[in-house]
């Protein structure tokens, strides 16, 4: 099975959108796939939709913040198109 790197840096400019989450544990090879795709000039950030998550233990009001940053920070970009809240209804994963 290739790795996320392998598979976001291949599939470009196919890709238009990029679902990941904090949970995947998939944002930092995403974020590094991304920035040399970016640097090639294979695709530009504004010609993405990049798409995220709050996971459960950020869910506290002053959490929030830190969770989306600490995301942004891996994903090496400076902002998300759309930053949905990651609900588990699995007991045993919370």
């Amino acid at each position: 099975m290739l790795n996320v790197y392998t598979n976001v840096f291949t599939q470009m400019p196919c890709l238009q959108h990029i679902d990941t989450a904090e949970m995947y544990k998939n944002e930092e090879e995403i974020g590094k796939g991304l920035q040399e795709l970016f640097k090639s000039g294979v695709v530009k950030r504004e010609d993405l939709f990049v798409t995220s998550k709050l996971w459960t233990e950020h869910h506290p009001k002053d959490q929030v913040r830190p969770g989306l940053k600490d995301s942004l920070s891996r994903l090496q970009l400076e902002y998300l198109d759309l930053y949905l809240i990651h609900w588990c209804a699995c007991k045993s994963v919370c």
